[in-house]
């Protein structure tokens, strides 16, 4: 950006903004969140009982932050239930650079706010790396974003459900929109708006949530003449477009609290500013190194301890990465890396590659990663435009409007653009050139393998292109220079460009078993010809508007790209070398039914497992027409429920504890395992598990033992307990325990996890039950610290039935 080219402008308005804008920092109801932690911080922590952990390691603009701590806070309005959430990033409290809506995006690149991902050479895009920004904060890329707060149309939602997903349509998600928001009722004064002073109808916007948006209180005088000239250009302009027709010219809603001026994103909106809750603890400054069960604080691994649920919200990039650390993935990869295989779900992180997008893997073809892209289109303007580009090419103008800003939390500093047009193929391009691209996609559509998500999702995308009420594609417009330093009291404006329903497909896939490594990230840029021309139709507009009026008129030249006139190809090739990712990734644990190519069913929850769900951006199975934070943030609500009634439907009547549930087993399936990263407990077993075998097994691994010897006592913290169990060779029987059980702590019934393991790990051999057994011993004691027992025959575990018949020597 070219702010950051004079750095003066930012230290100096961060400090007057630190200074004296006391009257408008923020109060926290909730303890301040140390960073890092201390020692006594991450004991306090790791000592708690949580019934749901919820990994917040990286957000999402729409993922884990926001996601995430929705979650957490929704959860915890329950005091029955405790939370644990794990944050890698700082909470930044009061920091100018997150709090003052104009310095939005000026975190990028900063290790104290991003992440800082970089793609794979995209081969499409002249062979350049991407910068992925993604929020290393406590709010995640909420913190960071354009605070665009906007819908897609009501299809397009539709669409979920259409792929399988049950109660995932725009009517089913419309409450819980309106719940997480809180508009305002400031007047919307674009042209072509019959009733400015008009409120958002209440049917379609919600007004007590936690997350403050709204049309801004100022806008520079140019905004007017630009949305006047999408409207001559047949672009109308739509007044309420979160009623789900989003097509049209609209001042759109940013998540800016306007009383104060500040952004209001998920770490003040579901943290600080709702009622302190003695049941949600936050932990910050740690990285996981599995799903919810291992973390990393400074220079120690820690475990930590879920009764009921795992709720993986890290985000579109990292939740992908986790899962195939943890042993859950395609299994050709985890085995290239090492990594025991716990769950074969070779859709985790795939996506379709190359220019017939389509990637087969034990013949199933399979989908994830979308994102929007956008090129530019930049105008200098004639002189006498004032524009943002003033804040930073002139220190006396930015100075005084900060004046303005900490004594009425107004003007240039609280105000970010907010015009967006989004526009339907048919209104774009006329019917020949619509059949042109067709006939491009219908080929793509044809390379795709019947009976997959792939097909699915671009026949469902084709209805998209030839209906005149679903977008294709999006313009926004900046009030500054986008490409270049804007040079002393000179203006400009910016039309981005983006596509809104990409064929083009990507992958995130671990590199290393280092859960510190971050993964390659693929989004496979422009590997779609039909994406390569839409993008150029659409630059087309962008590049003609400068034409129209009263645009023409404000205009004084084109700057970027260097001819309103070029050729397709030129114009393909400035696309190509300019293009940028519109930081709204999505889709790479997909929600759609498991044959068709899902990760996770419309419970999102992991198929294959009992309790660990992914509450994040990378569940949505195909990408829609609108900034995806409202979408990210509120959608999450909509499956507490099933999240709060899966507690307690996974638990034991009688205990009410989970039965298996921290190792994920499901016995309702034989191709289930254990949810997360457990080949690291086994290798630390007699440390996490509280039991020392006694005589000759000491210092061995309790389960070990159990299928090498004899039935023997072990002892438990407290007490002895002796389990018996009887496995009969040339039969098969149902596994019996007598047990002897303290109702107060106990929960696992031993006999039951027992049929589970055997029945979901038949074609194993013994290492293999020894290390499943270890697994479940480690992680059912968090519930259970007596259920043992063990097995007296030596050998193999292999058979057909509930419990199998030891393998003859």
């Amino acid at each position: 950006m070219a702010i950051l080219s004079r750095p003066w402008i930012i230290l100096t308005t961060a400090l007057a903004f630190t200074r004296e804008n006391a009257a408008l920092r923020s109060a926290c109801s909730f303890p301040l969140l140390p960073f890092p932690p201390s020692a006594a911080d991450i004991a306090s922590f790791i000592s708690s009982r949580f019934d749901v952990i919820v990994i917040v390691d990286i957000a999402f603009d729409q993922g884990g932050g926001t996601a995430g701590l929705a979650v957490a806070s929704r959860l915890a309005e329950n005091p029955d239930v405790t939370i644990g959430v794990l944050e890698a990033g700082r909470f930044h409290l009061n920091d100018p650079i997150i709090d003052i809506p104009r310095f939005s995006g000026r975190g990028a690149g900063n290790p104290d706010y991003d992440w800082a991902f970089t793609t794979t050479p995209q081969a499409n895009a002249d062979d350049r790396n991407f910068s992925i920004t993604r929020g290393k904060v406590l709010g995640g890329s909420s913190g960071l974003n354009l605070m665009v707060w906007g819908r897609a149309s009501t299809p397009e939602y539709d669409a979920w459900e259409q792929l399988g997903s049950p109660d995932w349509s725009f009517q089913s998600l419309l409450p819980f929109f309106k719940r997480s928001e809180n508009i305002s009722g400031v007047s919307n004064p674009y042209p072509g708006i019959s009733n400015p002073a008009q409120r958002p109808p209440a049917i379609f916007n919600g007004f007590t949530g936690p997350v403050q948006a709204g049309h801004n209180s100022f806008y520079p005088q140019i905004v007017f003449a630009f949305a006047e000239t999408l409207n001559n250009t047949g672009v109308g302009p739509v007044a309420f477009p979160q009623d789900g027709n989003a097509k049209g010219t609209a001042n759109v809603d940013l998540s800016v609290g306007h009383a104060t001026g500040m952004r209001s994103y998920a770490a003040k909106a579901y943290y600080c500013n709702q009622p302190a809750k003695r049941n949600l603890k936050i932990l910050t400054g740690v990285q996981l190194v599995a799903t919810g069960v291992w973390f990393s604080a400074g220079s120690q691994i820690h475990l930590i301890r879920a009764k009921k649920q795992v709720v993986l919200s890290a985000g579109t990039v990292l939740t992908p990465q986790i899962l195939e650390l943890s042993g859950i993935g395609n299994r050709s990869i985890l085995s290239h890396y090492g990594i025991p295989v716990l769950l074969d779900l070779p859709q985790v992180g795939e996506n379709l590659q190359a220019s017939i997008m389509r990637l087969i893997c034990q013949t199933r073809e399979l989908i994830i990663i979308q994102e929007h892209l956008y090129s530019f289109s930049e105008y200098q303007l004639a002189s006498g435009q004032v524009t943002y580009d003033l804040l930073q090419s002139n220190q006396t103008f930015a100075m005084e409007q900060l004046a303005l800003y900490n004594a009425t939390g107004t003007g240039f500093w609280a105000n970010p653009d907010s015009t967006a047009a989004f526009v339907t193929l048919p209104g774009l391009v006329n019917t020949t050139r619509q059949a042109q691209l067709l006939a491009l996609l219908d080929e793509e559509i044809g390379a795709a393998r019947a009976g997959t998500l792939t097909k699915a999702q671009l026949q469902m995308q084709r209805g998209y292109f030839v209906s005149n009420d679903i977008p294709a594609v999006e313009l926004f417009q900046w009030s500054m220079a986008f490409a270049n330093n804007a040079p002393p009291n000179t203006s400009f404006i910016t039309v981005l460009a983006g596509i809104m329903h990409p064929v083009s497909r990507g992958s995130v896939h671990i590199v290393s078993s280092d859960p510190l490594a971050k993964p390659a990230l693929d989004p496979g840029f422009l590997t779609s010809k039909f994406d390569q021309q839409l993008l150029v139709d659409v630059m087309r507009l962008a590049t003609g508007l400068g034409n129209v009026s009263p645009l023409h008129d404000k205009v004084a030249a084109i700057a970027s790209p260097p001819s309103a006139s070029l050729s397709d190809a030129d114009l393909l090739a400035y696309i190509k070398q300019t293009c940028a990712n519109g930081g709204h990734l999505i889709g790479t644990a997909p929600m759609s039914p498991q044959e068709l190519g899902g990760v996770v069913d419309h419970t999102l929850k992991v198929y294959g497992t009992r309790n660990l769900r992914v509450v994040d951006a990378s569940i949505i199975p195909l990408h829609i027409a609108a900034h995806t934070q409202a979408t990210a943030a509120e959608m999450i609500a909509a499956d507490l429920q099933q999240i709060d009634a899966s507690m307690d439907a996974h638990c034991d009547s009688k205990h009410r504890y989970p039965i298996g549930l921290a190792t994920g087993i499901n016995s309702s399936t034989s191709t289930t395992a254990p949810l997360s990263k457990l080949e690291i407990i086994t290798r630390t077993s007699d440390t996490i598990a509280p039991w020392k075998p006694i005589g000759r097994f000491r210092r061995r691994s309790c389960t070990s033992a159990l299928l090498r010897g004899p039935r023997k006592e072990y002892a438990v913290p407290g007490k002895t307990t002796t389990r018996q169990s009887q496995i009969s060779t040339g039969k098969r029987e149902a596994c019996t325990a007598n047990t002897e059980r303290d109702d107060s702590s106990s929960g696992i019934d031993g006999a039951r996890t027992w049929r589970y393991i055997v029945k979901v790990r038949s074609k194993y051999k013994r290492r293999d039950s020894v290390r499943l057994l270890e697994m479940l011993f480690a992680i059912t004691s968090f519930a259970s610290e007596d259920a043992l027992f063990d097995v007296s025959q030596q050998g193999d575990v292999e058979s057909t039935g509930d419990v199998r018949e030891p393998r003859k020597r």
